[in-house]
């Protein structure tokens, strides 16, 4: 690295056309031209920041350990005058049962705050002042001149009436002042708010256990779970079904991401990327749903192959989507083919969460009605929440009968099937390039905003 060609990003920048594509990486220079028809997430995700420093949108998108590794082979340079900096850590999660004990100060331990005074409520200090008075006019009257009463009327026999009333008053407000402090230091109502602590240390620490499942996936290491059960759900799509470590194991996976499946084919490491149809409520297990294609580097050539009891190694979670209740108020879901996998699993989570009043409607193409997986669950919530999830079905090969639409999805379909452009809305799509790429523009000609090559999860237009 020390003899490696520094480049400057203007020079990066010359380099962004579909034959020749540079991009700078935490200060290093990759040529990735090579690359391009490899990239699981498509040339247009590469071609968006080629010739520039892709730092940000490389980390926001969650590449794995592979995908750095893959970079290397790439590497040219470095970009003139970096200064590095310590990349971002994505930590561990955090630990299955956490022991919080809140243990009481050292006895000794000071406080910044002054001790405040005591003091005395209003009460007490009317209850003692009435006394007072009583006494001081007392004291006055008995000097004043001549003996007279304080009316000024009347005879000096008056005096004995105001003495006998003063004497008595004394004495009452006396009683009752000794009665209400002793109430006042029973209950404490006679100390004000600066004299209570700021907290209440217990006399014994108390133990709180936050309980956090994690899962099993770790974003950081593959990890091996062995085939349990396999079965077609269509023509050429399968369910693979993975035993967990344990019969209460979860995955951990957030709603809305995916997982990476790696192996060796033919002397070389293929990695691909899946969204499972099970979620942390299915305990000790992980399905997949997966199209099969003969001539597929991983699909045709090792998944297809697969018998139970092998283990496949599965590393996690990725991807910037991560659903988050009351976000969107509408969602509006396009999809071919195995293009469901990312939306079932949002469609299930809401439509399985009574809190959730989240409306989804979606449009779903396939080849054949065969070919429409997962049709039974669908059909299931759509029942559950007519209001709230509705759903349209279209093929290319419809049989008689069929009360949905047949073709591609047309802007036609959009705009009269799907919620409209505003501020609480969200289009998700995945599916074949073909219809990706046609649904995107049909959605920029009804208004939606144009979808980046690198979805981030507040997208209006977000592609998976």
């Amino acid at each position: 690295m020390e003899d490696a060609k520094a480049y400057s990003l203007s020079e990066v920048s010359t380099h962004k056309s579909r034959t020749d594509v540079w991009i700078a990486i935490h200060g290093k220079v990759y040529n990735v031209s090579k690359y391009l028809d490899e990239h699981p997430g498509g040339i247009d995700a590469i071609m968006e920041v080629a010739g520039s420093d892709a730092t940000t949108t490389f980390e926001d998108v969650g590449h794995s350990e592979d995908a750095r590794e893959v970079m290397e082979q790439y590497f040219v340079g470095t970009v003139e005058g970096h200064v590095p900096t310590a990349p971002a850590v994505r930590g561990p999660a955090p630990p299955a049962a956490a022991t919080v004990a809140l243990a009481a100060p050292a006895a000794n331990a000071s406080s910044s705050t002054p001790a405040s005074k005591p003091t005395h409520s209003p009460m007490t200090l009317l209850i003692l002042g009435v006394p007072a008075a009583a006494i001081l006019g007392y004291q006055l009257l008995v000097r004043m001149p001549g003996g007279h009463s304080v009316s000024g009327h009347g005879h000096g026999h008056s005096g004995g009436f105001w003495t006998g009333f003063l004497i008595s008053s004394t004495l009452g407000t006396f009683v009752l002042a000794t009665a209400i402090i002793r109430l006042e230091k029973a209950f404490s109502i006679s100390r004000d708010i600066g004299s209570f602590p700021t907290h209440i240390t217990p006399t014994n620490p108390v133990t709180v256990q936050v309980t956090t499942n994690k899962g099993v996936l770790n974003p950081k290491e593959y990890q091996r779970f062995p085939l349990a059960r396999k079965e077609m759900m269509s023509p050429n799509v399968c369910l693979f079904v993975f035993r967990l470590p344990t019969p209460r194991s979860i995955l951990g996976l957030p709603i809305g991401q995916h997982i990476a499946i790696r192996a060796t084919v033919n002397g070389k490491q293929i990695s691909r990327s899946y969204t499972p149809v099970s979620n942390n409520t299915d305990k000790g297990e992980l399905r997949l749903a997966i199209k099969l294609y003969s001539n597929g580097q991983l699909t045709g050539g090792y998944l297809a192959n697969l018998q139970i009891g092998d283990e496949v190694e599965f590393r996690g979670p990725k991807g910037t989507m991560r659903y988050r209740k009351g976000h969107f108020k509408q969602l509006g879901m396009i999809c071919g083919g195995t293009g469901i996998t990312p939306m079932f699993q949002l469609i299930r989570a809401i439509c399985e969460d009574p809190a959730d009043d989240t409306n989804i409607s979606l449009l779903f193409a396939n080849a054949t009605e065969n070919d429409i997986i997962m049709r039974d669950m669908l059909e299931e919530w759509r029942a559950k929440n007519p209001k709230q999830f509705k759903v349209w079905y279209k093929l290319d090969h419809p049989p008689e009968g069929w009360t949905y639409g047949k073709g591609y999805i047309a802007k036609d379909d959009i705009l009269t099937r799907l919620p409209p452009p505003a501020a609480g809305t969200q289009i998700l799509l995945c599916g074949p390039p073909g219809m990706v790429k046609g649904a995107s523009k049909s959605l920029l000609e009804l208004g939606y905003e144009k979808p980046n090559a690198v979805s981030k999860a507040a997208d209006q237009v977000f592609l998976f």
